[in-house]
Order: C-alpha cells, then structure tokens, then sequence
C-alpha cells in the first residue's frame, strides 16, 4: 500500500487479523499521508492466533490524527514482526505511537517491534508508549536512532505492570518533552524486565531526563554512554536520573556536561536512599556512578 493519502476518515488505516491457524499476513505500507482522521491514524491488530507477518511502515507522515497516530494491539499473537521505520509522526491527539501487549497465560504473546529513524514530535500525550498488564505476554522491543521531541508528557514510557519486557532504547535524541526523556514504570507484579538506554541525548526535558521506577530483583536497567542535559530544577524535584524503585541503576560512562562531582551529585537521586554515591571513574567528563 504506496504513495495514498488517507484523510477525514474515521481511521486513516485499519488493519485487523484474527485466527489465522498457521498462516501468514504480510504488510508494507509506505510513504503514505495519514492525517487528519478522527481517531488513529493508523491502527495494527493482531489477535487469537494471528500466529505470523512481517508489518512494515516505512516513510510514512502520520499528523494531526485525533488519538494516536500508530497503535499496535497484540492479543494472543504468536511471532509477529512490526517495523516502523523513517515515519513522521506529529500533532497527533493521543500518543504518537502506542504499544499495547495484553495475552493471557494460556496463549502467550511474543511479537518483535523495532521503531527506527522516525520523527515523533508535537503529540498531545507520549512520544511513544508501551504499556502491559498480562503475566503471559512477552515483548521484544527496540527503539533507535528516533528524533522525539515536544511531546506534551513524556518522550518514551515503558509501563509494564506484569509480563516480560526486553527493550534496547538506544541513540536517540530526547528533547523538549514536557515529562520525562524516559519514564520506565515497573510494578512488582512484573514477570521480567530488561531495559538497555545507551548513546542517547536528552536534552530540555521539563521533568527528569530518566526516571525509572522498578520494584523487583527479576528487573534490569543499564545506563550507558548517555548525554544529559536534564539538570536538578532548584527544588529537588527532577533530575538528569531519578530512580524511584528499590534497586541500584547501573549507569557507567555518562556525560552529565561536567566533570565536577558535585554538579553531578545534585543531578541524581535514588529515593529509597537518597544516594548517589559510588562514582567509578572520572575522565573526560564520562562519570560513572552506581545509584
């Protein structure tokens, strides 16, 4: 599907897939308008054994959509594949993509989305959203190599309440968002977790750069080779990172714009125990902490 507009429809685009049994849907939909639509712009499906397919989005202006510009549904689905590559994603009314992976514990859920290269800017909630409440449901997730700026909440948020996440967030710039850069929520219900956020910029984020709330020992974050500009706001309210959750972050190799370990200091909080001790190395500017 190439080179259409899809405007003042209900959805620009719907595609829906249900009981399969064993067979394929394979989908390229590329460099397409989707906008101003009522609803999504463009809105993927997958349920009760829609069991494989290759989905591609590839250089597509997804705008100005009255809630989210892409959402991906994944119900009892069983390998499917989601690209979503070089689109812009922009003035949508919810969040610019959105991620919801729900199964239950008969019939788990293990699709692979891979969000690359896109523009994702001006939404009027999150840049991009991935939530999941299903101890059955499995995601591997990778976010690269984004532009994901003035969002009205967050850049990205991960919020898995349950189930099993497997996400790489890495070189992506992460500015102006109105929430957090990174917002990673994480209940002690959460089967399994592991977040990877390397060689990104955050940058005039209005709340924390990365702020990461994990609450059991199965939950895994690192943070490696990131430039922050997020500093503490004077009030002791956000921070280049914030950890709320109970267990120490990992975060070697980080730019904090300083080498001086007391400007870092004040850019960092873990709030069970309010500390950030533990700095590893300082050379040029790369500090590595523990907190």
């Amino acid at each position: 599907i190439e080179d259409n507009d899809f405007s003042f429809n209900e959805r620009g685009a719907y595609f829906y897939f249900e009981d399969i049994d064993g067979g394929r849907a394979d989908v390229a939909f590329v460099n397409n308008g989707v906008t101003d639509n009522r609803q999504e712009g463009i809105e993927l499906d997958l349920n009760d054994n829609a069991m494989k397919g290759r989905f591609l989005l590839v250089g597509n202006t997804v705008a100005d959509n009255g809630l989210y510009g892409v959402r991906l549904g994944f119900d009892e689905d069983i390998g499917a594949h989601v690209d979503l590559i070089e689109n812009e994603i922009v003035g949508n009314g919810d969040d610019g993509v959105y991620i919801n992976n729900n199964a239950d514990s008969s019939s788990p859920s293990n699709p692979v989305v891979n969000i690359l290269g896109n523009h994702v800017g001006d939404n009027s909630e999150n840049g991009i959203r991935f939530e999941s409440d299903s101890e059955a449901a499995v995601m591997d997730l990778t976010i690269a190599h984004n532009v994901i700026e003035s969002n009205d909440v967050d850049g990205i948020k991960l919020e898995n309440t349950s189930g099993y996440l497997f996400a790489n967030v890495l070189q992506n710039v992460l500015i102006g968002n109105e929430g957090d850069g990174v917002d990673l929520v994480f209940s002690s219900g959460g089967e399994a977790m592991m977040v990877a956020i390397g060689g990104n910029v955050f940058s005039g984020n209005l709340e924390n750069g990365l702020r990461a709330d994990m609450n059991n020992s199965e939950q895994m974050i690192d943070v490696f080779f990131n430039s922050f500009d997020d500093s503490d706001d004077g009030n002791n309210d956000y921070f280049a990172i914030n950890n709320q959750g109970q267990y120490d972050i990992p975060a070697p190799g980080n730019w904090f714009g300083t080498i001086d370990t007391d400007v870092i200091d004040d850019d960092l909080i873990h709030d069970s125990d309010d500390n950030t001790s533990g700095t590893s190395a300082v050379a040029y500017g790369l500090v590595g902490y523990k907190l």
